[in-house]
């Protein structure tokens, strides 16, 4: 069993100046919700809904004040902890994320063994990898959050609003928040500039198939509630590797000897900063500031998406929210069971 806590009403939210400063609220105030992007809670037919679209929360998570791991959503809710990272019991959660990490190991171990000895040195040289490496920290740090007896000492709901969650929780969080549109944008740029071969198990699987794993992760097995400003965390992680490789062509470290067909230094030939440093830079902008930011938008979107229990389909209807379910079941007129985002 969770620690209890009050769960916050939709109605304890304050969207009118007036009422801000009045003494209705007995609690603790959330951080300052801009009226000019939000419209008043309706129940329609025992559902809350809102015309709080998908941007006006995006640029919500944003502002300044936002805490970066705060659980707090629009609605007066705060996000569930253990349903968003390990909501089907720890059982089954656990076996299911300790066979993606022995998989993502397994990748990484064959891979290894079947490198070249001679280019070892450059392995961690490479986005994929580093991509790679990431995947496992996330696939680890999610498998802790499922261990038994996690819901206690990890999953545990926060009693204070805006306290943040476990530190491990928060590493799970961001690193799927990095992971998942990295390894997309990995797979992109893979298969459309870079691949040239045959098609092995290995660039297969890391270049695809651990893009869908950390996929079917964060948003089947959990239903992790990415934050608008994690994307700066992407951001910082996509510019730190175009500095290493023009540092890698700078300092002549090159990119492993690969037979007479590979003769250049640089570690992929569509970053070339020596010969055409024009192109190298028009596609590490893009890489940047348009592809990243846009996979990260995606992710950020398919958190909301919720899954019916009785068919297959998808439907933009929030995150898991904390006392929602028993707000509902007390019967409660004012309540929202779900609180809907619309897209725009």
């Amino acid at each position: 069993m969770r620690p209890q806590t009050t769960p916050r009403k939709p109605t304890d939210i304050v969207l009118d100046a007036t009422i801000r400063n009045s003494s209705v609220r007995e609690r603790a105030p959330l951080p300052d919700i801009d009226t000019a992007n939000t419209t008043t809670f309706k129940s329609i037919g025992g559902i809350g809904t809102s015309q709080f679209s998908l941007t006006d929360q995006f640029n919500w998570e944003l502002r300044p004040e936002f805490p970066i791991f705060s659980l707090v959503e629009p609605c007066g809710f705060q996000i569930d902890v253990e349903a968003s990272f390990a909501p089907h019991g720890p059982l089954r959660t656990t076996f299911l994320r300790i066979v993606l990490l022995i998989w993502a190991l397994q990748v990484l171990y064959v891979d290894v063994i079947h490198y070249p000895p001679h280019n070892l040195y450059i392995y961690m040289g490479y986005l994929t990898h580093w991509g790679h490496i990431l995947v496992i920290c996330y696939f680890f740090a999610s498998l802790l959050c499922a261990l038994p007896g996690s819901s206690r000492t990890i999953l545990y709901q926060p009693d204070q609003e805006g306290q943040p969650p476990h530190r491990i929780v928060q590493s799970t969080w961001l690193l799927y928040s990095i992971v998942a549109p990295l390894q997309v944008a990995i797979t992109l740029l893979y298969w459309v500039s870079l691949s040239t071969g045959p098609a092995t198990y290995i660039s297969v699987m890391e270049h695809g198939g651990l893009t869908c794993l950390v996929w079917l992760d964060g948003l089947v097995l959990g239903r992790v509630p990415v934050r608008a400003k994690h994307v700066y965390f992407l951001s910082g992680l996509c510019f730190m590797y175009t500095c290493w490789s023009i540092a890698d062509v700078v300092l002549g470290i090159g990119g492993g000897e690969w037979g007479p067909a590979n003769t250049d230094d640089a570690l992929y030939p569509v970053l070339q900063w020596g010969r055409d440093s024009k192109s190298a830079a028009l596609l590490s902008a893009f890489a940047v500031c348009v592809l990243a930011p846009g996979l990260f938008f995606l992710s950020w979107a398919l958190s909301f998406s919720k899954r019916r229990r009785h068919c297959c389909s998808w439907d933009v209807s929030g995150r898991s929210l904390y006392g929602q379910e028993d707000e509902s079941a007390a019967g409660d007129g004012d309540t929202a069971q779900n609180f809907g985002y619309t897209m725009a």
